[in-house]
Parts: structure tokens; sequence; C-alpha cells
């Protein structure tokens, strides 16, 4: 059964920081005669400059007192999400899938500017109805709601190399209630100024047991490792696809019975950027964990939006934009387990 965990204490406290510190740093800059159009023209040979945030917007970052409150980093990187969600993994018994709905806010700033150091905070809900009729005919629910919450530190050198870690909290609600947390690690390097690699690991950190009808089960995060490839194209788009291994899931099937666990699994997936205006982007990603009768089948896709720019969130000129992203379902794969 799930128990809140003391971090959302942290959590809460975190925000409460954030809004005092930012205010401030504001003022603290906006004193310190910053060159406004050398920052700038910094920028404008990078991937933003003034002029991807809109006619209306440039005019106000163009005017010297209000140019700080607005495109550098001193009020950190905010994106929210909107889209279509769609699951299938061990955890759903192997007689179930899942489609619906999730929305997420992300948040990334700077800790420690000088040293290319900053912290991302962000949570995601998605609500999702069954997609078998499987479970309700066994007298169970027949809907899902979760909960993520990354909290994450990282660093950026001026060498091109990045590495970072987050920890994610998932609340799960479906046939009982589940808490469950892993962490993520990340180190990446830039290879070109278009073209990034780096490897990601995901190992888990708390399980939890409930309840299927009368049944007892333990949900656990799955362990993967992998390499991705990014690459920025002139357009604008981001594109990454990786390759990698996750550990051995159970094959577990609330009407058949139980068959013997796989072994170590080939999983691969994707991820897509695709700015449409100045604010909004379509984005996706997808997570696939053979085999695919029993692994995992998870993507999403809808618009991302942010209030500074959206080109600005994905970068380089933007050292502080949020390294990993918000937990989901493509990065967050459950297995279950009988007791």
């Amino acid at each position: 059964m799930e128990s809140v965990p003391k971090s959302f204490q942290f959590i809460v406290f975190l925000f409460a920081f954030i809004s005092g510190i930012t205010e401030g740093d504001i003022r603290a800059q906006s004193s310190s005669g910053i060159d406004h159009e050398t920052v700038s023209q910094q920028h404008a040979g990078a991937c933003w400059s003034l002029s991807d945030f809109g006619p209306q917007r440039a005019a106000v970052a163009a005017s010297p007192s209000r140019a700080v409150d607005f495109f550098t980093p001193a009020n950190g990187t905010l994106t929210s999400f909107f889209g279509i969600d769609g699951s299938k993994q061990p955890q759903d018994f192997g007689a179930n899938a899942n489609l619906g709905v999730a929305a997420q806010l992300n948040y990334a700033r700077h800790l420690w500017a000088e040293q290319g150091i900053g912290f991302q905070i962000g949570s995601r809900v998605s609500f999702t109805g069954n997609a078998v009729q499987v479970f309700e005919l066994l007298g169970e629910s027949k809907d899902r709601f979760q909960n993520f919450t990354t909290v994450g530190l990282f660093q950026r050198r001026d060498s091109g190399f990045s590495y970072g870690f987050a920890y994610d909290y998932a609340s799960v609600e479906s046939f009982d209630r589940f808490g469950l947390g892993q962490w993520r690690v990340r180190a990446s390097f830039e290879l070109t100024p278009v073209n990034e690699i780096g490897v990601t690991l995901n190992f888990s950190d708390r399980s939890d047991a409930g309840r299927f009808n009368a049944e007892s089960v333990v949900l656990e995060p799955v362990d993967q490792l992998h390499v991705y490839l990014r690459r920025n194209w002139q357009s604008g788009v981001n594109t990454t696809f990786w390759l990698g291994v996750a550990d051995a899931h159970s094959e577990e099937n609330a009407i058949t019975g139980t068959l013997p666990p796989k072994t170590n699994q080939l999983l691969f997936g994707a991820e897509i950027f695709a700015p449409l205006n100045h604010w909004i982007a379509i984005f996706g990603e997808t997570n696939l964990v053979m085999p695919a009768d029993t692994g995992a089948v998870d993507a999403y896709l809808g618009i991302q939006f942010s209030p500074q720019g959206i080109r600005r969130t994905q970068s380089r000129a933007n050292r502080f934009r949020a390294f990993l992203p918000v937990a989901s379902n493509p990065t967050f794969t459950t297995d279950l387990n009988r007791r």
C-alpha cells in the first residue's frame, strides 16, 4: 500500500524556495548593468534569439528595464504539456492496456551559474482507461490514475560534457494504490554543434505491495540502461533515438497464470520535439521493451508550451534547461510479481 514519502515535504519547500529567490535574482541582475544588446547578439547565432519569442515579446525584451525579466536565466525555464498517453507494461498483469490523457509542468533553474549547475523539478498526471475488458470482467478497476514527481540536479560544462541525476516518485491508483520510486542518472557529450550522445541508467529504489482481487502482488520499477543519439535539425526540430537493455521482468498473467520470467531484454525508443510557432511544439516519447507481448509498449504525444519561447527549452544556448524529462510511463517501466 502507498504511504506518502517525506520527500514531498522537501518538494513543497523547494517550490517555496524557488519563488523566493527568483524575485531576488531579478532585482539583483536588473541593477547590475547587464548589456542586453550584447546578450541578444551572442544568442542570435545559436538556436534561439529574441525574434523566436514573437514580435510583442521581442519588443518587451529589447527594453533594458524588462529584458532581464524575460529571456535571461533569472526566471528559469518553465514548460507545460498536454497530450495523449498510452501504456502497456508488465504491471498490467498480462491482461490489460491503458489509453487516456496526460498533463505536466516542468521547471529548471540555475543553482551555481558560473559552474553550469542547475536543478529541475516537475510533476505529471495521467488519467487512462482500460483498453481491454479483462480487468472489468474480473471485478477490478476500469481506469488508472498516475502522478509522477521528478526532482534532479545537473551540470553542463563548457567542454560539452554534461551529467545529472533525478529521483522519480510515482503514485499509482488502479486495482490498488501503490507508491514507487526510482533513480535516473545521465551523462552526455556534444559531439558537434548539432549532435549529442549520451547514456542513461534507471534503477529501482522503492517497490510496493498491494492486492489484485484477493491475490497479493508487488510492483517494482525495472532497471534499464540505454545509449542515445540526439540531433538538432536546422528547422528547429530535435530527434532522439536510443537503444539499450532492460533488467528481467515477470510473465505474470491474471487469467492463465505464471510463466518463467524473461531475462535481460532489448529496449529501444525515440523522442521528438517539433516547434510549431514561438510558443508551442509537438512533443512525444516512446519506449519499447521486448518482447512486445509481456514487455512494455509506452508512448505519449501532445503539445508542449513555454511562456518564455518554446525554442529556448531545447536550445544549447540555455545551459539551465531541464536535463532529464519528467518521469512518465516511457521512463518508468514497472514490473508485477505475485507474492
